[in-house]
C-alpha cells in the first residue's frame, strides 16, 4: 500500500483575470531577502499580508511595489522609511551570502472583448557580491504576441533551472527569445511599463511614482508631510487647460439637449423595431402571396394542359361517331324516298278525293269537339276561382274587423297611460287617436308622421326624466357635501380644543426647563476650576435668556470664552515644555553622540566654526594642523596650553593642510573652509621651536612641508614687528592686522597623550551633564503630567456644562403648539365656509329640482319618479301597439276593399265562361251529324283506300322519322365534331394566356422575390416546353375549322404565347426556351 506520505498534491490553477482592465494577479520573490521562491496570489486585485512583527510584510512590499514600477533602487525609494543605510545588496547577501543573484515580479491580467485572457509581468533582476556597494540589475517585461497568450511564471516560463538554480541575466534573455523584453536601462523599462499599463506620459509617470513613495511611507497619518503631497498631487493632476474646461462646460450645457437626443434615438429605435417586426409579417405575408397567384397561374397552365389532352381525345371520338351517322342517314335518304312515293300514288287515286272530303269533315267535327271541351274546362274553373274569392272575402272581413278593434282598444289604452305621464293634452290632435278609422287608412303619410311623433314624445319624455333625476343626483350629491363639510367643522373644532390644551401645557414646560437650566448653570459655575468666570452678572444674563432663547447662551459663551483662554494658556505651556523638551534631547543627543564616540576611541575635535561648509573634508587629501604635530618636550604644561589656546585662537590649530597647499575644488570653484598656505620663513623663532611634527600613517603631507608652513609663523613672548604671523606660548596671537588673546589650563588636542586625557575628561563631564539632563527631564515629565491634568480637566468642565437643548425643545414645541393653534383656527374658518358654501349650493339645488319638476310636470319626490317611469314604459308600449294596430288597419281594410272587387270579377267571368259553353256545344253537335252522313254516303271504297293509304302514309312517316334522326345524328355528331374543335382552339388560345399569366405571375414574383428568379425561370421555361410540344395538334384542330371561328393562322396562338412567355422573362432568362 503506497503511504500518504509519498502522495504529491498538483499545483493547484493559476489565477486568471474577470475584468476587460488590468488586475494584479500575483506577485513573487526569488531568492531575495530569506525568500528561495515564493509566490503572493491577488484575490479580486487585491492582497492582504498577515504576519508577526519582523516576518517580512513590509519586505515583501518594498522588493516588489512600487519597485516593479518605479525602477530605482535608491534607499530612499525602495525602503518605506527611506532609511539610507539600508543598502539593496543587504537584501540579496543578507550578511552570510558572497554572491547572489535573485528576482521580483508581479504579473497583471485584463479579459479581452472576445473572452480571451492577456497577460502581462514585470520583473527586475538583481545580483549582489560582497565587499562590492553596487548592485548589478536587469529589467524585463513578459506579454504575447498579437493573439498568443503570453507565457506565465511557473507554468511557461521559469526563473530557475531544474537544479534550482537561479537565471543569470544572459540565460534569462535566451529563455525570453521572442516572448518578452530584456532592458538594461532603467528609463527604457519605466517608459515600457507607462505604455503598458498607462500611457500618462514622462512627466505624469515620474509624479505618480512620487506620489506612490510619499503615500507608502509608515505611519503616514501621524506624521503627514501636507506640502510635499500637495506638490506631488499637484504634479501629478496638472491643471487643466481653459480650452478644455470650456469644451467641458460647453458640454456640460449640451448634456439636457444631448439626453433629449439620445431619448428621441431611443424612441425612433424602438418605433423602428416594431415596424421592421411588422414589415417583416407583411413581407412574408405578401411573399406568400405573391407564391401562391405564381402556384395558381401553374395550376391554371396545368389544367389548361390537361382540358386540351382530353378534348383531343373527345374530337377523335366525334369524328368517328360523324362517319358513322353519315353512312346510316344516306340509308335513311333512301327508305323515305320509297314511301314518299307510295303515298303520292295513292292519293292520285279518284276515290281520295271522297276521301279527302270525308277527313275533312272529320277534322272539323274533331275540332268542335275539343272546342266545346274547353269551353267546359273554362267554366268549371270560373266557377272554382269565383268560390275560392268568396272564402278569401269572408277572411278578408273578419282581419279587418279584427284590426278594428286593436285599433281602437289600442287608441283607449294609449290616452289612458299618456294621462299617466301627463302628455294627453300633447297627443289630443295626433292623427293616430283623431282620425276615423276610414280616414287614418287612406292617408298613410300623416300615419307616419303621427308614428314619428309618438316615438319623440316618448324620447323627450325620458330625456325629461333623466334631467330631473340629474337634479336629483346633484341635489344628493350637495348634500353629501354638506354633511362632510359640517363634519369637518366638528373635527376641526375638537383639534382646536386639542390644540389650545396642548399649547398651554408647552409653555409651562418651557418654563420649568427655563428654571431648570438657570439652576444647573449656577450649580455648574460653583464647581469651575480650570474655566471660572464671574458667575453673577453671567447668570443675570442667562435669567433673561432663558425667557426668549434668541443668540447664543451667555453662560454658554462666557465657559467657551474662558475654555478658549484656558487651551490658549494650555498651548503656552505645552509650547514651553516642548521646547525645553527638544532642547534637552537635542543636547542629550549630542552627548551621547559625544560619548559614544569619544568611548569608541575616537579624539576630541575642535568645535567647527560656522564658516565652515558642511562635510567639506569628506574624502580630501589633507588633515588638519593638530593631528600632524606634537608638542616639543621642553615645554611646560603652562607653555602648551598657552600655545594650543592662541593656535586655536587664531583658527590654525584647526586648518586644513593640503599636499598642493590649494583650498579648491577639481573644478577650481574656492571651498568654504580654512587652510594653511606656505608663506616665507620668518627671522628668528619660529613654530618649529614649540611644535614637532607627528605624522600618522600614510599621511599625504610630507614632513618637509609641514616644516616649511611652521617656518612662517613667528613664535615666542615677544611679537616681531615684521613677522606676518605671531604665536606667544602665554595665549596671544596675531595674523596679519588681527591680534587677539586666549587662555585654557591644559592643551587637549595637540599630542596624543593630551587627546587621551582631555578624552577621559569630557567622558567624566558628559556623564554628569547626562545625569543632570535625566533630573531635568523628570521634571519635565511631572510637568506634562500637571498640564495634562488640567487639560483633562478643563474638558470635563466645558463638558459638564448643562445642555440647553432640553430648553430649545421645549421652546420649540411650544412654538410649534402655537403654529398648530394658528393652524388649526385657519383650517376651522375655511372649513365654515367651506360649509356655508356648501348649504348655499344645496338649496340652491333644491329650489332648481323643484322648478325644473314644475316645468316638466313630474313629480319633485325620487319615489314617485319611478312610478312616473313606469308609466313611460307603458305609455311606450301602448304607442307601439297602437303604431302596430294602425299599421295592420292599414293594410286590411284595403285588401277587404280589393279582394270585394276580385270577387265581383269572378262572379262576371263565370258567366261569361256559361254562355261560351252553350255556343261551344251546338257547334259540336251540327259537326257531328255532318261528318255522319257523309260517311254513310260514301261506303266501303273510301274506308278500304283509307286504309291503305294509312299504311302507306305510316311507312313514310317512320321512314321520315329514321331519315330526321339520322340526319339529327349526323348534325350532333358534326357539331360534337365542332365544338371539340372550337374547344381545342380555345385551349390554344388559353394555352398561350395562361403561359401569359404563369410569366406576369413570376415577374410580380421576382420583383418581389429577387432570389426565386432562377427557380421561377425554370419553371416557365417547362411551361414554354409543353406549349411547344402542343403546336402540332392545335395546327391540325385549327386547319379543320372554318374561315370564320379561325382568326389566327394554325401555330398562331402557340406562337404568340411562346413570344410572351420571353418577352416577359427578359433577355437573361430567355435561355431556358
Amino acid at each position: 500500500m503506497t503511504s500518504d506520505l509519498f502522495i504529491t498534491s498538483s499545483r493547484p490553477a493559476l489565477p486568471e483575470p474577470q475584468r476587460d482592465r488590468w488586475q494584479p494577479l500575483r506577485l513573487g520573490l526569488v531568492e531575495l531577502f530569506h525568500y528561495d521562491s515564493e509566490e503572493f496570489w491577488f484575490h479580486d486585485g487585491h492582497l492582504l499580508l498577515r504576519g508577526n512583527n519582523g516576518t517580512g510584510k513590509s519586505k515583501v512590499l518594498s522588493l516588489t511595489l512600487p519597485l516593479l514600477l518605479d525602477a530605482q533602487l535608491r534607499s530612499s525609494r525602495v525602503e518605506p522609511d527611506g532609511d539610507s543605510g539600508k543598502k539593496m545588496a543587504w537584501n540579496l547577501l543578507v550578511g552570510t551570502y558572497p554572491r547572489r543573484i535573485g528576482y521580483s515580479w508581479i504579473e497583471f491580467g485584463r479579459r479581452e472583448r472576445d473572452g480571451r485572457p492577456h497577460y502581462l509581468t514585470l520583473g527586475v533582476g538583481l545580483s549582489a557580491v560582497d565587499g562590492r556597494a553596487q548592485v548589478d540589475s536587469w529589467f524585463f517585461i513578459v506579454e504575447g504576441d498579437g493573439p498568443t497568450v503570453a507565457p506565465r511564471i511557473g507554468e511557461d516560463l521559469s526563473l530557475t533551472t531544474a537544479e534550482r538554480q537561479v537565471l543569470t541575466r544572459e540565460r534569462l534573455r535566451d529563455a525570453l527569445g521572442g516572448r518578452g523584453q530584456l532592458f538594461e536601462n532603467h528609463q527604457l523599462y519605466r517608459r515600457a511599463v507607462d505604455e503598458h499599463l498607462f500611457q500618462l506620459g514622462t512627466r505624469r509617470y515620474d509624479a505618480l511614482m512620487d506620489t506612490l513613495i510619499q503615500l507608502r511611507q509608515p505611519q503616514l497619518s501621524k506624521k503627514p508631510d501636507e506640502i510635499g503631497l500637495s506638490n506631488a498631487l499637484s504634479e501629478s493632476l496638472p491643471p487643466l487647460p481653459p480650452e478644455l474646461l470650456g469644451d467641458v462646460a460647453e458640454a456640460l450645457n449640451q448634456l439636457e439637449e444631448d439626453r433629449i437626443q439620445l431619448e428621441e434615438a431611443r424612441r425612433l429605435e424602438q418605433t423602428v423595431t416594431q415596424f421592421e417586426q411588422r414589415y417583416r409579417i407583411y413581407a412574408g405575408m405578401l411573399a406568400r402571396r405573391q407564391a401562391r397567384e405564381l402556384r395558381q397561374a401553374q395550376t391554371v397552365f396545368d389544367n389548361a394542359s390537361e382540358a386540351r389532352n382530353r378534348a383531343q381525345d373527345e374530337l377523335a371520338r366525334a369524328q368517328a361517331e360523324q362517319g358513322n351517322a353519315n353512312v346510316a342517314y344516306e340509308a335513311a335518304k333512301l327508305a323515305y324516298s320509297a314511301a314518299r312515293e307510295q303515298v303520292e300514288t295513292l292519293q292520285s287515286d279518284p276515290t281520295n278525293q271522297d276521301a279527302n272530303r270525308l277527313a275533312q269533315e272529320e277534322g272539323n267535327a274533331a275540332e268542335r269537339q275539343r272546342g266545346a271541351l274547353a269551353a267546359t274546362r273554362q267554366r268549371d274553373e270560373a266557377r272554382t276561382k269565383l268560390n275560392s274569392e268568396v272564402e278569401l272575402s269572408r277572411q278578408r272581413i273578419a282581419q279587418a274587423t279584427q284590426a278594428r278593434d286593436e285599433l281602437d282598444k289600442a287608441r283607449i289604452r294609449t290616452q289612458d297611460t299618456a294621462e299617466a305621464i301627463a302628455i294627453a293634452a300633447d297627443l289630443a290632435t295626433n292623427p293616430l287617436l283623431s282620425l276615423d278609422a276610414e280616414a287614418l287608412a287612406e292617408h298613410l303619410p300623416e300615419r307616419r308622421a303621427a308614428e314619428e311623433v309618438l316615438r319623440e314624445r316618448v324620447r323627450d319624455r325620458r330625456q325629461d326624466i333623466a334631467h330631473l333625476r340629474r337634479r336629483y343626483a346633484e341635489v344628493s350629491q350637495h348634500q353629501t357635501v354638506l354633511a362632510n363639510t359640517q363634519e369637518n367643522v366638528r373635527t376641526i373644532r375638537g383639534e382646536l380644543d386639542t390644540a389650545l390644551e396642548q399649547r398651554e401645557q408647552a409653555d409651562q414646560h418651557a418654563e420649568q426647563e427655563g428654571s431648570t437650566l438657570l439652576a444647573a448653570w449656577s450649580e455648574h459655575c460653583t464647581s469651575l476650576v480650570q474655566l471660572h468666570f464671574e458667575a453673577e452678572p453671567t447668570l443675570l444674563q442667562l435669567a433673561e435668556w432663558v425667557a426668549r432663547p434668541e443668540g447664543d447662551n451667555p453662560a454658554q459663551a462666557a465657559l467657551d470664552t474662558a475654555w478658549q483662554k484656558t487651551l490658549h494658556r494650555h498651548a503656552a505651556q505645552q509650547a514651553e515644555l516642548d521646547s525645553n523638551l527638544a532642547s534637552l534631547d537635542k543636547q542629550r543627543a549630542d552627548i551621547e553622540d559625544e560619548r559614544t564616540r569619544l568611548a569608541a576611541g575616537e579624539d576630541a575635535l575642535p568645535p567647527e566654526p560656522p564658516t565652515r561648509a558642511s562635510d567639506v573634508r569628506l574624502q580630501r587629501h589633507g588633515a588638519p594642523l593638530w593631528c600632524l604635530v606634537d608638542f616639543h618636550p621642553g615645554l611646560d604644561a603652562a607653555e602648551r596650553a598657552g600655545l594650543e589656546a592662541a593656535l586655536e585662537a587664531s583658527g590654525l590649530l584647526d586648518a586644513w593642510l593640503s599636499p598642493n597647499g590649494v583650498l579648491s575644488d577639481s573644478d577650481g570653484t574656492p571651498l568654504l573652509d580654512s587652510s594653511w598656505q606656505q608663506r616665507a620663513p620668518v627671522s628668528g623663532a619660529n613654530l618649529n621651536a614649540a611644535l614637532i611634527p607627528a605624522l600618522p600613517e600614510a599621511c599625504p603631507i610630507a614632513r618637509a612641508t609641514l616644516t616649511a608652513l611652521l617656518a612662517g609663523v613667528a613664535y615666542g613672548t615677544q611679537e616681531p614687528s615684521d613677522a606676518e604671523a605671531w604665536l606667544s606660548p602665554d595665549g596671544r596671537h596675531r595674523l596679519g592686522p588681527l591680534a587677539g588673546a586666549w587662555q585654557k589650563t591644559e592643551a587637549g588636542y595637540i599630542g596624543r597623550s593630551a587627546r587621551e586625557l582631555a578624552r577621559q575628561r569630557r567622558l567624566e563631564a558628559l556623564a554628569t551633564l547626562l545625569a543632570e539632563l535625566d533630573v531635568a527631564q523628570a521634571k519635565l515629565e511631572r510637568q506634562y503630567e500637571t498640564l495634562a491634568a488640567e487639560r483633562t480637566q478643563a474638558d470635563l468642565e466645558r463638558q459638564a456644562a448643562p445642555p440647553e437643548r432640553p430648553l430649545h425643545d421645549a421652546i420649540a414645541a411650544a412654538l410649534q403648539a402655537a403654529r398648530m393653534v394658528d393652524q388649526t383656527r385657519q383650517r376651522l374658518t375655511l372649513a365654515t365656509a367651506r360649509c356655508q358654501e356648501a348649504e348655499d349650493a344645496w338649496q340652491s339645488a333644491r329650489e332648481q329640482l323643484q322648478h325644473d319638476a314644475t316645468d316638466l310636470r313630474l313629480p319633485p319626490e325620487p319615489e314617485r319618479l319611478a312610478a312616473a317611469e313606469e308609466a313611460l314604459e307603458h305609455f311606450d308600449g301602448a304607442q307601439a301597439h297602437l303604431v302596430h294596430a294602425a299599421r295592420e288597419w292599414q293594410r286590411a281594410w284595403p285588401d277587404q276593399r280589393q279582394q270585394q272587387q276580385r270577387e265581383g270579377e269572378a262572379r262576371m267571368a263565370l258567366e261569361q265562361a256559361e254562355e261560351t259553353l252553350v255556343i261551344a256545344e251546338e257547334q259540336a253537335e251540327q259537326a257531328r251529324v255532318r261528318f255522319e252522313t257523309l260517311r254513310q254516303s260514301v261506303g266501303q271504297q273510301v274506308e278500304e283506300l283509307l286504309n291503305k293509304l294509312a299504311t302507306a302514309r305510316a311507312g313514310r312517316a317512320q321512314a321520315e322519322q329514321d331519315a330526321e334522326a339520322r340526319r339529327t345524328e349526323l348534325g350532333d355528331a358534326v357539331l360534337a365534331d365542332r365544338a371539340e374543335i372550337l374547344e381545342v382552339e380555345d385551349l390554344a388560345v388559353g394555352i398561350p394566356v395562361a403561359g401569359q399569366q404563369l410569366v406576369a405571375a413570376g415577374r410580380r414574383g421576382l420583383d418581389a422575390q429577387p432570389r426565386q428568379r432562377h427557380q421561377l425561370a425554370r419553371v416557365v421555361g417547362v411551361a414554354g416546353k409543353q406549349i411547344a410540344a402542343h403546336q402540332h395538334v392545335v395546327a391540325v384542330v385549327a386547319g379543320r375549322l372554318p374561315a370564320v371561328i379561325r382568326p389566327l393562322a394554325p401555330g398562331d396562338h402557340v406562337e404568340k404565347g411562346a413570344q410572351v412567355c420571353a418577352a416577359g422573362l427578359g433577355g437573361s432568362d430567355s435561355r431556358h426556351w
